[in-house]
């Protein structure tokens, strides 16, 4: 396999799966998202999702499947409903994707960096609706923005 680095051609695999087809090894692999961490919430996501595949092909005969979450179809609202960060500082989110959230609801905590003795700036949703994204990273950037909404249709 050839890939490019800085311009230059290189060879060999770059990623788990790359490595895995280049040995002839199947594999099955999880794109979680969430900024180059992971938490317990998308490790359980990976290994439902697996165990899920696996049972369907028939190759893990008797998996212990849970049942699948019911499907919610939903619509992104206005992005001036979304939450920015209105400074540089380290957040804190008191909210997670897909919880149902209200107006006036905290949402989170933004700490000053350059002011570690200024109270932290307290966010709120501005409006009823359903986290369709939040920030992963907790250093944040000012105009960063911290959360999306949704609402269901």
């Amino acid at each position: 396999m050839e890939h490019l680095d800085a311009g230059r051609r290189r060879r060999g695999a770059t990623t788990l799966y790359a490595a895995a087809a280049e040995r002839g090894i199947p594999a099955i692999t999880c794109e979680l998202g969430g900024g180059a961490t992971l938490d317990p919430e998308g490790t359980r996501h990976a290994e439902e999702g697996t165990r899920r595949v696996l049972a369907a092909y028939g190759i893990w005969r008797g998996a212990e499947v849970p049942p699948r979450a019911k499907t919610r179809f939903a619509r992104t609202l206005p992005r001036d409903l979304s939450i920015y960060a209105r400074h540089t500082g380290l957040f804190e989110p008191h909210a997670a994707p897909g919880d149902a959230v209200s107006k006036g609801q905290s949402a989170g905590l933004l700490y000053h960096i350059d002011q570690v003795l200024t109270p932290p700036t307290e966010l709120r949703f501005a409006v009823d609706g359903i986290v369709s994204c939040r920030r992963a990273l907790t250093l944040a950037g000012l105009g960063d923005c911290l959360f999306n909404l949704a609402e269901t249709i």
